[in-house]
């Protein structure tokens, strides 16, 4: 008996370390080896914004910026999100559930020709996804 409960409480342990290890948000970019003049705009505007507005989360983990390259075998997290072309993804993490923020399209519309409406509203979503999952 002394086993098994030690057994479990070791796994649930674990799990926390590993919960905790894993940022709360996290702003994926997928690219491929070819990219475009828009989606070089999107992954230096999206750099910009979390220097800029989002140093301390990032310093703290709460936040994470990853650049994925799709064209390179073996990309287990695109596979994870279904991407198959250029994305650019909010992930928050609440509790054990992530909301996925497709912001593709908006960015392939706005972060070259209007980046200064890609930067308000990105500001604005990654403030609301932090406050949420600080909750």
């Amino acid at each position: 008996m002394k086993r098994v409960f030690l057994f479990s409480l070791f796994a649930f342990l674990c799990s926390l370390c590993a919960a905790n290890g894993e940022a709360l948000v996290k702003v994926l970019y997928f690219h491929s080896r070819m990219r475009c003049k828009t989606c070089m705009a999107i992954e230096s505007e999206t750099k910009k914004i979390l220097d800029e507005f989002f140093s301390k989360e990032l310093k703290d983990g709460s936040l994470a910026f990853e650049t994925i390259d799709i064209s390179k075998p073996n990309e287990k997290i695109s596979d994870k999100y279904r991407i198959a072309f250029s994305s650019l993804l909010v992930v928050n993490n609440v509790g054990s559930k992530e909301d996925i923020a497709d912001f593709t399209k908006f960015a392939f519309a706005t972060a070259a020709s209007k980046p200064q409406v890609y930067r308000d509203r990105l500001i604005d979503v990654l403030k609301k996804a932090i406050e949420t999952s600080k909750k």
